[in-house]
């Protein structure tokens, strides 16, 4: 069997526009309009102004834009600041079989490296398409195993897709994208230990990935080599990571180019960590159906998939009483008992001062996590949920949601998108300027050059 970097790069530098399907090319339409939507929204945020203050801070050759901010900077730099600010609130979408963030790491690297290259919107969606599928699949073959052993595949996995990203928009043969894949061994990283106390280290994790996988695609392309084998091999990703026993090849290559990964990828309806989407959505449907008082509450049961118990129910101390917005966005405790209160959860519900609420911590000590029996999660594109609320006369309501909204299964419709969109960019660009980046994304394969796309995404 040939290295498998060999296989993913030949299938990315033979990918052309033409090959992808319609229905494929209209849904990574819609992760770049969400994405665009989720960095403007972030602008304002105090720690990712640290990350954009530290990339303009080491200068270099204007090639690429901060978005929003519209500072030019080296399109590696550019590409850190755009994948932080992508992941920044956590409301970015989700391929849930990988576990993993796709468009936070892979538009803001096409982004980047396609104004700097002048690449048009047809390049550089293709290259998008390329990543989603590569990056899926990596995750794919182990899926729910990197978050077992404590590393997130969204900055593990990424790092690899970006290379092969930037190295199709810089023109790499699939020799060399094998071999910015083989440097990527040595560059991708990412652990979860942020859970311990809800540092907002996580979204470096996608903006290092973009940076990263740009440098390795950089390094191929001057004649840097690194070993084929890096996902397989006795010292590769998987053995080093999580066990080669563990290891589904089928996975990782069957299907490239017929079946695409692309359309499995998950939008948010919350930003908050996917694992509490299906409670809340649970807990919303009772609210509106039975219409319960939180007030006569006695206790509420959130059963989980077992991978994610220790992501957003453990320790319990901890996610009964978050101290950052990161805190609150993996509790379930918090993210349950702040939909049934407030009937919505936006980026509003996550604030500094919506965290420290009484209501809803008072509300929160009541919720108790145990294990979904016999769930499908992971391995699947949708998390399973199951909430029992049990009031104080007694009587007891449930219910279980098997697809959680924005999944490939029970998708957000094209309105519900669009209302996104505009919701993110309402303090920073008017109405009339957020609609004409939705349409120019819509029609992103008739534009010359990715420029006038990055024009319209920066604040005045």
């Amino acid at each position: 069997m040939r290295p498998y970097a060999e296989v993913l790069s030949e299938f990315a530098e033979s990918l052309k526009f033409e090959d992808i399907p319609r229905k494929v090319v209209e849904k990574a339409k819609d992760h770049v309009i969400d994405t665009l939507g989720i960095c403007l929204a972030c602008t304002k945020h105090k720690y990712l102004q640290i990350v954009v203050d530290v990339v303009k801070g080491w200068g270099g050759k204007a090639e690429s834009t901060i978005l929003g901010f519209g500072d030019k900077v080296p399109c590696a730099n550019a590409a850190l600041a755009n994948g932080a600010m992508a992941h920044a609130v956590d409301y970015d979408d989700t391929h849930l079989e990988s576990i993993a963030h796709l468009s936070a790491p892979i538009v803001p690297t096409a982004i980047a490296v396609g104004e700097a290259q002048e690449s048009s919107g047809k390049e550089i969606l293709t290259a998008i398409i390329a990543g989603y599928e590569i990056m899926a699949r990596i995750g794919n073959a182990v899926s729910g195993q990197f978050h077992k052993k404590g590393f997130h595949s969204t900055s593990i996995c990424g790092t690899f897709a970006t290379s092969i990203v930037a190295g199709k928009l810089i023109g790499l043969n699939s020799t060399q994208m094998a071999n910015a894949m083989g440097i990527c061994g040595s560059l991708a990283s990412g652990l979860l230990e942020f859970l311990t106390d809800g540092s907002w280290v996580k979204p470096i994790h996608a903006g290092w990935a973009a940076h990263a996988g740009i440098v390795a695609a950089q390094m191929a392309k001057k004649g840097l080599t690194g070993p084929h084998t890096v996902l397989e091999g006795r010292f590769g990703l998987y053995n080093t990571h999580v066990g080669i026993e563990n290891f589904k090849k089928n996975k990782l290559i069957e299907g490239l180019g017929e079946v695409w990964e692309t359309l499995r990828i998950s939008i948010k309806p919350y930003p908050s960590c996917h694992f509490t989407h299906s409670s809340m959505d649970a807990a919303l449907t009772i609210k509106r159906k039975y219409g319960i008082d939180p007030n006569d509450i006695l206790e509420i049961i959130c059963l989980v998939p077992q991978v994610c118990l220790g992501i957003v129910c453990e320790p319990i101390d901890k996610k009964l009483n978050p101290q950052t917005d990161y805190d609150a966005k993996f509790s379930i405790p918090f993210t349950v008992a702040t939909i049934l209160l407030k009937g919505q959860a936006g980026l509003d519900e996550f604030n500094e001062k919506a965290i420290q609420d009484p209501e809803i911590l008072s509300l929160a000590r009541k919720v108790k996590c145990e294990v979904y029996p016999d769930c499908e999660f992971p391995g699947v594109s949708y998390i399973p949920g199951w909430v029992k609320i049990v009031m104080k006369d007694g009587k007891i309501y449930e219910e279980k949601v098997r697809f959680n909204r924005g999944s490939p299964e029970n998708p957000l419709s094209a309105d519900e998108l669009a209302s996104k969109f505009f919701a993110n960019t309402a303090t920073v660009l008017s109405k009339e300027r957020a609609k004409k980046i939705i349409d120019a994304v819509r029609e992103i394969e008739k534009l010359k050059s990715i420029k006038e796309l990055t024009a319209l995404c920066t604040i005045k």
